[in-house]
């Protein structure tokens, strides 16, 4: 019982040790309202600390929202994730500093916008370039700390398992935003003995990019009976682009003949159903583009002819076999020069050369 119970006021005694050492963010998540496109908004954040001593260096460094931020359900602060755009925002980001020295011991207070106030040690500004083309809708980012902070300033017991905290925004910019995604085909090629490749045409027709989510389609064979399962998703798709997303299907039941796939393709905000019949082929599909490379050897022999029937002729009229050696070898290399991509001036050094070694040898 004795050992128990010093077990118990250790772990106590760990996890407060734990709790009571962070780096965290005021706010935690950040309401910027509404931004126009094509303009720039100065925006800034309070870093606060709890169980750290000394100075410590943090790197802001912006992140995609995850994809959990968009599953939630529309909040109070006006966050809707079914009017949201996932379009890439890593390029709108700009910080004032690559870094910022944080000193636990140096306290501020500032007011936030929620009307409660919060003790801070160091404030982080960054400016968001919103673009011409932003998508409307909302937009949502994070910003990752990256504190360096050192072992003898936070506890060596402690500093392991320091608390971090995310910093996260999100702000709308006018518009009407939409989601939606459609399959619009489902096509399927065979690239084994015992496999295919299925793939998913999605096209995008809302107004802004949209992820699709990971998702499992069934396949059915022609008795109606389940064959397999296909696990598809994991795309951002512009609004008005098609996207194909492909999966691959190994298994023994892998047989010639017509499937049906049937299932859904969430992209967290909705679903576009799938419910079609593809044809699977009895024989390896290979998809090598043979007619460029038979095009590339047909050049080549075109330009083997052309050189021997320029030495015939150029022959029958009893040039200088020099000369006609001269001749057919700049044509060659000349075309090899053109064939292989390389800079046109060499062609003219190759004239020139060979000029001058005619007339001096000759």
């Amino acid at each position: 019982m004795r050992k128990l119970l010093i077990l118990l006021i250790l772990l106590v005694g760990l996890t407060y040790s734990a709790a009571s050492t962070s780096v965290g963010t005021a706010p935690g998540t950040q309401n910027l309202g509404e931004f126009e496109p094509g303009e720039s908004y100065e925006v800034f954040f309070y870093v606060t600390t709890r169980g750290i001593d000394s100075t410590f260096t943090i790197e802001p460094e912006f992140r995609s929202a995850s994809t959990s931020d968009f599953e939630r359900e529309p909040d109070e602060n006006g966050f809707n994730p079914e009017e949201a755009s996932q379009q890439d925002m890593s390029d709108w980001i700009e910080f004032s500093q690559d870094t910022y020295n944080v000193n636990p011991n140096q306290e501020n207070v500032a007011s936030l916008d929620s009307g409660s106030s919060v003790r801070y040690n160091e404030e982080v500004s960054y400016t968001i370039h919103v673009p011409e083309d932003a998508e409307p809708g909302y937009h949502r980012g994070a910003v990752n700390l990256n504190p360096d902070i050192d072992a003898g300033g936070a506890g060596a017991s402690s500093v392991a398992n320091i608390g971090l905290t995310q910093y996260n925004f999100y702000f709308e910019v006018p518009g009407h935003a939409e989601r939606d995604l459609r399959i619009m085909d489902v096509r399927s090629v065979r690239t084994g003995d015992n496999s295919a490749r299925f793939d998913f045409i999605v096209e995008n027709n809302g107004t802004v990019t949209t992820q699709v989510q990971r998702s499992d389609t069934e396949v059915f064979d022609d008795v109606g009976d389940e064959a397999g399962e296909l696990s598809t998703g994991g795309q951002l798709i512009e609004p008005g682009q098609q996207e194909i997303i492909s999966t691959d299907w190994t298994s023994d039941e892998v047989g010639g003949g017509e499937y049906r796939v049937r299932g859904d393709m969430n992209y967290i905000t909705g679903d576009s159903i799938v419910d079609e019949t593809v044809t699977i082929s009895d024989h390896i599909q290979v998809e090598e583009d043979d007619e460029e490379e038979d095009t590339g050897s047909v050049s080549t022999w075109l330009v083997i002819m052309i050189l021997v029937v320029l030495g015939v002729l150029m022959y029958s009229f009893e040039i200088d076999p020099i000369v006609i050696a001269a001749v057919v070898g700049v044509a060659g290399i000349s075309a090899l020069i053109l064939m292989l991509g390389l800079p046109n001036y060499l062609i003219g050094i190759l004239v020139l050369l060979t000029a001058a070694i005619l007339y001096y040898g000759m």
